[in-house]
Parts: C-alpha cells; sequence; structure tokens
C-alpha cells in the first residue's frame, strides 16, 4: 500500500509537471533576488571593513586648538589611557592652503614609523629631501605625474622677504583614508581639495606655507579592540564617540577636537553609498515575496480544484484524509522548498560576486570581496512564500476532503447565468458581437479567476516598471558618474529578475486558465468552430484581463517607485521617461501573445470526447 501510494505521489508530480516547474522557477527567480540583494550591502560592507582593518584606521583624530599642537604632558596623559599605547598612537603634520588657484592639502609623518594608516607607495618614491614631494593618486589619474616640478611662493616670517622654492614629484601614493572619489573640504576655504603633498620634513612644509609655527600636529589614535572590529556598527560609532567625547574632556575642550572615522568624508561617502543600494534591495525584493507566494498559491489551490474527482477516488479506496492531504502538502513543500533552497544558496553565493564590482567605481583601491554568509534575508523570504504556499494547500484540501466522495466526483456546479452590469447599458451592448458578449460574460462572471489574473500581472508588471524606473533615475541623478553607474547595474539585475519573473508567472496563468477550460474548449469544438476560432475565443479573454492588469501594474510601479525616492531622499518620479511605461506595456504584451502562440499545441492536443465525458 505504501509504495503504490508513493508512486501515485511522484506520478501526480510527473503529470503535473508544469505546474511544479512553474511554482520551483518562479520561487527559485525570488528566493535567489532576495538572498542575493539581502547580503549585497552587508558582503560590500564586509569586504571594506576588512580593507580598513589591514590598513590600521584611526578610530580617533585628536586636533590641537592651539599654537604648536599638544604639549608633552598632554601626550602622556593620553599615552597613560589603559586603551591607548604608544604603537596605537602618531603625530601627523598636515596645513591646508591654495597653491596656483588650486586647493592644496600638504602633509608631513615619519614615513619610517607609520604606525597607523600607512601610506601605500603606487609608483616612485616618498620624499627624501625638503624639495622633493609625493602626490596623492586622484580617481581620475589626474595628479601631477613623476618629474613633475612646480614653484612655491611664500613669505618669510618676521623678514617679510619673498622665497620661491622649486618642488619635484617623485612619488604617487594612496592614502587608504582618502579611497572614496568624492574629495575632502579644505579646512580653510571649505572647498574640495584637489592635490595633497606628503612632504619630507616640517621645515619643507614651511617653504609652503611661510612659517611652521602654527601648524601643530593631529594625533592619530587606534584604541585597542578585538579582531572582529566592525567599523560600519552601531556598537562601533557609538563607542568610539563616546571615548573621543571622554579623551577632549580630559584634554579641555579649549585645548582639543576631535574627529572619529565615521566623520571622515571617505568613510561618510561609502557607507552612505551602500546604504542606499541596500535600501533598494530591500525594497523590491518584498514586492517578488509577495508575487511568488500570490501566484505559487493561486497554481496549488487549481490543482486541488482539478483534482477533486481523483481525492474522491483515493477516498472510497480507503485512504485517509491524513494521506490525501499529504499528497498536495508534499506537492507544495517539494516544489517550494527546492526552489527556495537552490535560489537562496545561489543568491547568497553568487549575486553579491556579480554585484560587487559594481562598487569599484566609487572607490580608488578596490579591495577583494569578502563573502559574508547572511541568510536571514533567504530564510525569511523563503519562510514566508513557503509558509503562504502551505497555509492555502491546507485550507484547500481540508475544504475539499470533507464532502462526500459522491459530491466530490461530480464537476462543481457552473456559475449561474445572470446579467452583469455592462448588459444593462443598452447602447453599448447591444451594437457588441457574440463573440465579445461571451468573452465580457466569463470575465465578470468569474470574479475569483479575473481578480486573480489582474493581481498577479499587475504586481509582475510593477515590478518590471520600477525596475526601468529605477534606471531612469540613476540616468538622471545629479550626482557623481560612478554612484550612477552602481545604481544602474543594480536597476538592470531588478530589470533582468523583474522580467523573468514576469513571463513565468504570465505563463502559469495562461497555462492554468487553457487547462480548467478543456470541456468549454472541446464544446466549441463540436459545436463547429474552427481551431483559429476557438483560439481567438480562448485568448481573447485572456489578453483582457491580462493588460487590464498590465494597465494597473504602472500605477503601482509608480507608487513603488515614489516610496524608494522618499526613503531615499534623492531622485524624483517624474523624471520617469514616456519609454519605461511603453517599454513595460510592450514587454507585457508581447509576453501574453507569445505564452498564447505556446498554448496552441496544448489546445490542440486536447480530446474532445474524453474531454466531454462525464460520471453521470
Amino acid at each position: 500500500m505504501k509504495k503504490t501510494y508513493w508512486k501515485s505521489l511522484w506520478r501526480g508530480i510527473w503529470h503535473n509537471l508544469g505546474r511544479f516547474l512553474a511554482v520551483f522557477g518562479i520561487i527559485l527567480i525570488s528566493t535567489l533576488l532576495i538572498s542575493g540583494l539581502g547580503t549585497l550591502g552587508s558582503t560590500v560592507k564586509a569586504s571594506f571593513n576588512q580593507e580598513m582593518i589591514k590598513n590600521k584606521f584611526p578610530d580617533i583624530i585628536l586636533k590641537a586648538k592651539v599654537a604648536n599642537g599638544f604639549t608633552t604632558e598632554e601626550k602622556n596623559m593620553l599615552l597613560n589611557q589603559p586603551d591607548i599605547d604608544e604603537s596605537r598612537m602618531e603625530e601627523i603634520y598636515f596645513y591646508d592652503t591654495t597653491i596656483n588657484n588650486t586647493e592644496t592639502r600638504i602633509i608631513y609623518r615619519d614615513y619610517q614609523n607609520m604606525k597607523i594608516n600607512p601610506i601605500n607607495i603606487v609608483e616612485g618614491n616618498l620624499p627624501t629631501s625638503d624639495t622633493e614631494v609625493a602626490v596623492e593618486q586622484l580617481p581620475d589619474n589626474s595628479q601631477r605625474k613623476i618629474g613633475d616640478t612646480f614653484e612655491v611662493t611664500s613669505t618669510i616670517p618676521i623678514i617679510g622677504t619673498k622665497r620661491t622654492t622649486t618642488f619635484t614629484v617623485v612619488g604617487i601614493v594612496h592614502n587608504p583614508m582618502n579611497n572614496s572619489i568624492e574629495k575632502d573640504k579644505s579646512q580653510t576655504t571649505q572647498k574640495d581639495v584637489h592635490d595633497i603633498f606628503y612632504m619630507n620634513s616640517k621645515k619643507a612644509m614651511s617653504y609652503i606655507s611661510g612659517d611652521t609655527l602654527f601648524i601643530g600636529p593631529d594625533i592619530y589614535i587606534q584604541l585597542s579592540h578585538d579582531d572582529d572590529i566592525d567599523y560600519f556598527s552601531n556598537d562601533y560609532v557609538n563607542k568610539v564617540v563616546k571615548r573621543k567625547n571622554q579623551l577632549i574632556t580630559m584634554l579641555t575642550e579649549k585645548r582639543a577636537a576631535g574627529l572619529t572615522v565615521e566623520e571622515s568624508v571617505s568613510y561618510q561617502y561609502l557607507n552612505s553609498t551602500i546604504d542606499k543600494v541596500q535600501t533598494i534591495c530591500t525594497i523590491f525584493p518584498a514586492f517578488f515575496i509577495v508575487v511568488a507566494a500570490l501566484v505559487s498559491s493561486i497554481t496549488i489551490e487549481r490543482l486541488i480544484n482539478e483534482e477533486r474527482g481523483l481525492c474522491a477516488c483515493f477516498k472510497t479506496l480507503g485512504y485517509s484524509n491524513h494521506s490525501i492531504r499529504f499528497r498536495y502538502v508534499f506537492f507544495s513543500l517539494l516544489s517550494s522548498l527546492s526552489g527556495a533552497i537552490i535560489g537562496s544558496i545561489s543568491g547568497l553565493y553568487g549575486l553579491p560576486s556579480i554585484l560587487y564590482p559594481t562598487f569599484k567605481s566609487i572607490v580608488i583601491d578596490f579591495p577583494e570581496l569578502q563573502a559574508d554568509f547572511n541568510p536571514s534575508g533567504a530564510l525569511l523570504g523563503s519562510g514566508i512564500i513557503v509558509l503562504v504556499i502551505l497555509i492555502i494547500t491546507l485550507v484547500k484540501i481540508n475544504k475539499d476532503i470533507n464532502e462526500t466522495p459522491a459530491d466530490s466526483l461530480r464537476p462543481k456546479s457552473p456559475v449561474t447565468g445572470k446579467k452583469i452590469l455592462i448588459e444593462r447599458i443598452d447602447f453599448f451592448w447591444k451594437p457588441l458581437p457574440f463573440r465579445y458578449k461571451a468573452t465580457l460574460r466569463n470575465i465578470f462572471r468569474f470574479k475569483s479567476k479575473t481578480i486573480t489574473m489582474n493581481l498577479s500581472v499587475m504586481c509582475s508588471i510593477s515590478l518590471v516598471m520600477a525596475g526601468f524606473g529605477l534606471l531612469d533615475l540613476a540616468s538622471n541623478w545629479e550626482n557623481t558618474s560612478a554612484i550612477m553607474e552602481t545604481f544602474k547595474s543594480v536597476a538592470s539585475f531588478i530589470i533582468i529578475f523583474a522580467v523573468v519573473l514576469a513571463i513565468l508567472v504570465i505563463y502559469n496563468l495562461v497555462n492554468i486558465n487553457v487547462s480548467e477550460r478543456v470541456r468549454e474548449i472541446s464544446t466549441l469544438e463540436v459545436l463547429g468552430y474552427k481551431p483559429k476560432e476557438v483560439y481567438t475565443y480562448v485568448f481573447r479573454e485572456i489578453i483582457i484581463m491580462g493588460v487590464t492588469g498590465e494597465v494597473l501594474g504602472i500605477p503601482l510601479g509608480v507608487l513603488l517607485l515614489y516610496i524608494i525616492t522618499s526613503y531615499l531622499d534623492f531622485g524624483s518620479v517624474s523624471v520617469v521617461t514616456a519609454g519605461t511605461y511603453i517599454y513595460s506595456l510592450l514587454l507585457g504584451f508581447a509576453t501574453l501573445i507569445i505564452v498564447c502562440a505556446l498554448m496552441i499545441p496544448k489546445i490542440k492536443k486536447i480530446n474532445m470526447i474524453t474531454s466531454l465525458k462525464t460520471l453521470e
């Protein structure tokens, strides 16, 4: 008995392979996107966090408010702190000025003993004399080249005479703290700093500033941390801000000010960009969950409807309600769980590695990918979809198995014929040909089918439209082209997945619609309808419902875009081009036509005699 029972389970899947694969595919696509995009932000942050740990980023930068910087006594006070030692503290001199109408920052530090945030040599070498400089690498490589010379005229203090010094560029370097393409602001003019020069000594700085008397060093401090420090976590930020305030209080606010790594331009730019992308990667998957759960549930529900007679046969053969119930639970769980597992694993390990390089455009030195295996988003999304499908399956099958076998073996009574609202509009209804009247009656009589079809197509097309709209937002964003390229890449992936999901959804719904109308199609053929007339009769109704869903999907897509722009506080729905609306509608309509064409062979194979048989 058990062997026969399990055979029937697998045979049931084989006989409904199309529906099984449809549910499997819809859930696979949805969970792949949910898990992949859900972990993208954390993967990017984990990669940059590892790079920051490797480069020994400072936690706190203390700035003296008085000439000549901090006293020896103040430095000793810092070194006496339990979380600060000499190996984690370094003095760095810097001065902002304007050279040849270009905002410039000059920096000097002990290059032989760089304890914190060591400079990386890209080309050449560090300066070894007072007339040599190394320049900071710029994102577009527009910095001065090795061998370039430039003159700077400064005023010698007290004497008041002018002094002209010729400097030679001997190296190009990269400062990990200046990794983003966003430029820092000059502390004197608040304009973007373009050039950063690294000098050989404090004396060399005076050749540009004129005097070093008022140039005191900043103190870079790296607190004692565990090895698994997370620079992007709220716990870290709160801890460092609290510690910074304690140190400033100790040194007194009149003499010291402080910054944390969170306040650096590079950190803020990177963190803000990642958070914006992650917000988009959270909102879109939520809609994918709704579509996947809705369409998959409809598929299982229609399958149970079709097999009412089979359930009655099982009941008459002595199978328990539990065994009959398990048949459909098994179908639901196997199709949904297999799709969810494969989709989640593929998304967690595949999508981040594909999308990660899109962030390369916003930084100068791009770190290696550090996989951040965080399955919480995938588990939540998959769990919601599987749970909804399981609940719908149990509710539907419990309703059917409570019927007597005699009732279940009979087809359900057709919906009672009655006038629809449009029939009461004489000037519209009377001129209509019979074929259109029949189509409209079917659409309005079978309200549940119409609503589910419209709702499913509407949600699918809204995702496609929102994806194209996001691409428009990225193209019209009044910001750096680097961020625009990152958003374009993410938007392109969302469009691809939304289109694939829309195709699967439409194919599945059309397939269900045709399968449920086998008797009706056979009746038309018996009445003498030609094949072409049968196809147009069936597909006319499907296309009308599908197009209605597409049209309703456009405002829903606009609403989704509005939510994104409002939440991220950038862009506007008004920048969405007319092409976005047209492409979305044309794509949906083309999919409907292609799917209907693919259904023609299935209609041709319908056996009129078998389909019209009745147990009565």
